[in-house]
């Protein structure tokens, strides 16, 4: 996952590899910080979940206490120090979901575990409900609200045991509304109106080899048989602008032949593209600029493919090893060209650079359609997905709605204000540079008035022609800092001075 998480206008890119820890990166591929933990299998989530103007990182992951591997739930802030853990019954392989649930104004966060309790939590780390369900869960949730009573459902799949699987519906409150038996659920589901008729449909594979379409209340309105195991999370895009979604799934059984599907809304088959080992789609962009989407995909052994609209391999890229995880897809240096960022079981996180201007579209950047994994599409490459933009209440069609040059996903991950103009003109730290000065000119942290930590602020270097990137090292001396030694010289001298030589008394 990728955010600016630190303010300093460029992308930090958040990865973890299964035996840990989890790093974060600059654009640049330098480490910043890293967390110790272990058996991190999900993706982190990321979102202001208190409303302090930074973007808290949630993960899942084990850490080791008094000899022991403890599954937790975990929070850290943006400098990547732990805000709060929770430590659940089993490990975690979902990753957590983010939504406000019951339309309070307040973000939740849904997290499942293996024993089969999906929990949901407050801001803070409390569990708000939690319910245990009769399998194990592996899945990541997916959230809508399906009966349009303003407050979104939860849908998450389990492993009965054998062969069997549920599809469970929670409402905002924990309570289960209804489920839906059929084989073992792996992968994540996710609930959109993707033949645009008004009404969600929920979308998911299972192990029958089954691609299943539900109605909004849990009924079946149609079924593919891909004749293979399918595990993975299904992506969405409307790639011929036609008013409806476009379904895109990979298999994962090489014996019957790995093949990704592209599927219409109606669940025909619009194409297929053969693949050399189990595949997964981690983004659906526009990534040549040419106003036409591409499928990024990586499958086992390694390969990286960029598939056109019509099922056409354009490239691939092999890697030194499989990878088990999903690309996404950032300008992560302001360049105006994406990179693409991955990782690899080679112990290597890989980043490309495209060649090209950005394109019109990246309605799905990552995995679960965006940082917040509501399963949901980003239609306006905001970094924001259209059901996250109705709770900030910004334009799901113009990725920066109150037009101050500022995508709407990257001001609301540095605290500024998505749908005010003027923010951009004010100094959220205090430093005397410009919020638009500080992420687009200098790249300073807005959150720090002193970013380099040199004891002097932002503003005044630059205005004095200092670098506020760099502190002075100890063999190097700066003319600036007289202004502040001599000061505290002549204040020593005047102190030592009064007293070895006393006023005298009449």
């Amino acid at each position: 996952m990728a955010a600016d998480i630190n303010g300093d206008g460029y992308m930090e890119i958040l990865v973890g590899p299964c035996y840990g820890p989890l790093y974060c990166f600059n654009f640049r591929g330098e480490v910043l910080w890293t967390f110790e933990c272990s058996n991190l299998w999900s993706t982190a989530a990321l979102a202001d979940i208190d409303k302090d103007g930074r973007t808290e990182i949630i993960f899942c992951a084990t850490l080791l206490e008094e000899g022991f591997t403890i599954p937790y739930v975990l929070c850290l802030n943006y400098d990547g120090s732990l805000k709060w853990k929770y430590h659940t019954k089993k490990y975690i392989d979902a990753s957590p979901t983010i939504a406000d649930l019951d339309h309070d104004g307040v973000l939740e966060i849904i997290v499942s575990d293996r024993r089969g309790i999906v929990y949901c939590f407050s801001p803070e780390g409390s569990v708000l409900w939690s319910y245990s369900t009769t399998g194990t869960i592996f899945a990541t949730a997916c959230v809508a609200d399906l009966d349009n009573d303003s407050y979104l459902e939860v849908l998450v799949g389990t492993w009965e045991g054998g062969y069997v699987g549920y599809l469970y519906c929670f409402n905002a409150s924990g309570f289960v509304l209804w489920r839906f038996k059929c084989a073992t659920i792996t992968g994540s589901a996710s609930a959109l109106d993707i033949d645009d008729d008004g009404k969600y449909e929920i979308i998911f594979v299972s192990w029958d080899g089954y691609l299943y379409c539900l109605d909004n209340t849990g009924s079946l309105k149609w079924r593919y048989n891909m004749t293979t195991v399918a595990s993975n999370n299904p992506a969405f895009a409307d790639i011929d602008n036609d008013g409806t979604m476009e379904i895109f799934i990979g298999t994962a059984f090489i014996d019957t032949g790995c093949k990704l599907y592209c599927f219409n809304a109606n669940g025909s088959v619009r194409w297929t593209c053969g693949t050399k080992g189990p595949v997964n789609v981690g983004s659906i962009i526009d990534l040549d600029g040419d106003g036409k989407l591409e499928i990024l995909a990586n499958a086992a052994g390694g390969y990286l493919y960029l598939i056109d609209i019509d099922g056409r391999l354009k490239w691939q890229y092999k890697m030194g090893a499989s990878t088990d995880s999903r690309s996404f897809v950032a300008d992560l240096n302001l360049d105006g060209r994406f990179e693409i960022v991955i990782g690899s079981e080679d112990w290597q996180v890989y980043c490309f650079s495209v060649n090209a201007p950005i394109g019109q579209a990246s309605p799905w950047p990552c995995f679960m359609g965006s940082i917040f994994h509501t399963g949901w599409p980003d239609s306006d490459g905001d970094y924001i997905d259209d059901l996250s933009e109705l709770y900030y209440g910004t334009n799901i069609s113009s990725p920066d709605t109150d037009g101050d040059g500022f995508l709407d996903g990257w001001e609301i991950q540095v605290g500024l204000d998505p749908l005010f103009y003027g923010d951009k003109f004010s100094d959220l730290d205090g430093d005397g540079l410009t919020n638009f000065d500080e992420a687009r000119l200098y790249h300073t942290s807005l959150f720090l008035y002193d970013t380099d930590g040199d004891g002097l602020g932002d503003g005044w270097e630059v205005s004095h022609g200092s670098d506020p990137l760099s502190p002075p090292s100890p063999s190097s001396f700066s003319p600036l800092y007289l202004l502040f030694i001599l000061p505290f010289f002549a204040f020593l001298l005047f102190f030592l001075y009064r007293f070895f030589f006393p006023r005298s008394r009449h």
